[in-house]
């Protein structure tokens, strides 16, 4: 069952959505290839967000999926997974941050970083008990059709329990 803290987050998201398909931003296979490499994910992995597959096709077993528009809606889904590892959609950010806080005891997101730094949002992370372990910073290059927001793009790490130092790390195209 999700927490009432959570639904609240869902159901305020819900709310304000006109256009889902705004939220259909697939993440380029190369992309997604090189975030799963750089990440020594070892247990159960979920992928809340499937959409094409681009990084769920590619994770090593064990592994699991959601996909809303195949009717598994992620905010149902309450098995404890070692890691989870998605590119969120953007209408429901802190809802899936926070479900996927609940979950997981390690969670990479591939996201704008701009999206991470509001005092809510780095107070929420904390308050479950979160920090960030890495920063990976890539960018996919323009002619694999991954929108170009003019932002920095980034697959964060956060670890339940880490005390230690955050990792700064990039990939490189060229």
């Amino acid at each position: 069952m999700i927490s009432e803290k959570a639904q609240k987050y869902i159901n305020r998201s819900r709310k304000c959505i006109k256009d889902r398909q705004s939220d259909k931003v697939y993440t380029p296979r190369e992309t997604a290839k090189q975030i799963i490499e750089n990440f020594n994910m070892k247990g159960l992995i979920l992928e809340p967000a499937a959409g094409d597959g681009s990084f769920y096709d590619q994770l090593p077993h064990p592994k699991d999926y959601c996909e809303i528009d195949e009717g598994i809606d992620f905010y149902n889904y309450n098995k404890k997974v070692d890691w989870i590892i998605t590119n969120p959609p953007f209408s429901h950010f802190v809802p899936f941050l926070y479900h996927s806080l609940e979950v997981a005891d390690n969670v990479i997101f591939y996201m704008r970083l701009h999206q991470l730094w509001t005092r809510a949002r780095l107070g929420l992370i904390t308050e479950m008990g979160f920090a960030m372990r890495e920063v990976f910073y890539i960018y996919p290059k323009p002619e694999t059709g991954f929108p170009q927001f003019g932002q920095a793009m980034a697959a964060i790490h956060w670890q339940r329990g880490w005390e230690g130092d955050v990792k700064m790390n990039r990939y490189r195209h060229y």
